[in-house]
């Protein structure tokens, strides 16, 4: 009877936890595609696209975080000891990015991005691997309302600079969170030796990860031009709310995941809704161009061909989950690494010979391999030749 109360009480846990990330993620994400689509709908789109070109630079920033989000999430479930020597670390290295950051922009504002980025990185992660959940929600809705309120109001009269402002200081609010868990346990570097390999693979994973996703953005500006980074730029915009669901799900799943419980049932929902929305995306789109972003019409196509790349999107951020929270870290260096490659190469090469539509098929091509990687080694390393996720 004690054992069917626990786990009653955990079931209703986790199932308020998945309520909570979910109606979170969710509002949180329909007022950061507003603020996105409004600012596209402000600016140029010439100036939409060095708006993207520069938070593309400042994400390379967060390069430096010590251990990456994913590594803090799990840390924070099952070894919160070494969280404050990851993030001092993470401060000095931010330190030394922001500098270089700024030597080759040129604008100030790139070193508080930078900064930001880290600071609500670094403190979602802990509170999702803490699974304080209301806390989260507190924090992540207070930051999308200040980027909303602060982000739009600035770029009126500031225009790009205005918006890179607005993010940086929304950021910031969650400092609090970032300085408790600084000063929640001493620094102690000897902590790090016994989590060596997994911080460093962990690293380069993540590493690789930010150039995977942002390096096609910084080589399609010295190619095709910020007009054409623009309309790319829209195109990631609607992926990212196609996304919406596939996320929030991650969110949840890496924690359980981490903790040994299964979620098949979850997954194989995930994967169904997803082939649902990407046809969704295929359809609608154009609608929503032709009708609300006129100036933006170079994007239809493109939009059109990303929406089927929520599917093995999806399926990666299944599989990702459950091979991290093994600590099998160093498969995820080679798949991210195949990612990198296939979309740098192909952003160089489809982007110059047949533009913004190359630059999408490169993008689409790279995630459909990563999916097959992770599938593989899913297959071959992890699930025992048994494919199970």
């Amino acid at each position: 009877m004690v054992d069917d109360s626990k786990n009653l009480k955990e079931k209703i846990f986790a199932l308020k936890g998945l309520a909570i990330i979910g109606s979170t993620d969710i509002i949180g994400a329909a007022i950061s595609a507003a603020f996105w689509l409004i600012i596209a709908s402000v600016l140029l789109v010439e100036e939409y696209g060095e708006l993207s070109y520069f938070i593309a630079i400042a994400s390379m920033g967060i390069c430096c975080m010590v251990g990456s989000p994913q590594a803090l999430t799990v840390y924070s479930t099952k070894y919160e000891k070494i969280i404050p020597t990851l993030l001092l670390l993470t401060l000095i290295f931010t330190v030394m990015a922001s500098l270089i950051a700024f030597v080759i922009v040129q604008r100030f504002e790139i070193i508080f991005l930078i900064f930001s980025f880290i600071v609500f990185e670094a403190s979602v992660s802990i509170l999702l691997g803490k699974k304080l959940y209301s806390k989260y929600s507190k924090f992540l809705l207070t930051q999308k309302i200040l980027q909303f309120a602060i982000g739009i109001g600035l770029s009126f009269s500031l225009g790009v600079n205005g918006v890179l402002i607005g993010i940086a200081l929304a950021n910031f609010s969650l400092i609090p969170i970032f300085y408790k868990e600084l000063r929640g346990y001493r620094i102690d570097f000897s902590f790090l030796k016994p989590k060596k390999e997994f911080i460093i693979n962990n690293n380069m994973i993540y590493i690789i990860s930010i150039f995977r996703r942002d390096i096609d953005k910084i080589i399609v500006v010295p190619i095709l031009g910020f007009t054409v980074l623009g309309n790319f730029a829209l195109t990631l915009q609607f992926f990212a709310i196609m996304m919406v669901l596939s996320s929030i799900s991650y969110k949840y799943l890496l924690p359980k995941d981490v903790s040994g419980e299964k979620n098949a049932k979850l997954k194989k929902i995930l994967i169904m809704v997803s082939i649902l929305i990407a046809l969704s995306g295929f359809f609608f789109s154009p609608y929503f161009i032709e009708n609300f972003f006129t100036k933006y019409s170079e994007s239809i196509i493109p939009i059109q061909i990303v929406s089927f790349s929520v599917i093995p999107n999806t399926i990666s951020l299944i599989l990702f989950s459950k091979i991290l929270a093994l600590e099998k870290s160093r498969f995820l260096i080679i798949a991210n690494s195949v990612q990198l490659c296939v979309i740098l190469i192909g952003t160089i090469i489809l982007g110059t010979l047949y533009g913004i539509i190359g630059v999408t098929i490169a993008f689409v091509l790279g995630n459909a391999i990563y999916a097959t990687t992770l599938a593989i080694i899913n297959y071959n390393y992890v699930g025992k030749k048994k494919f199970d996720i």
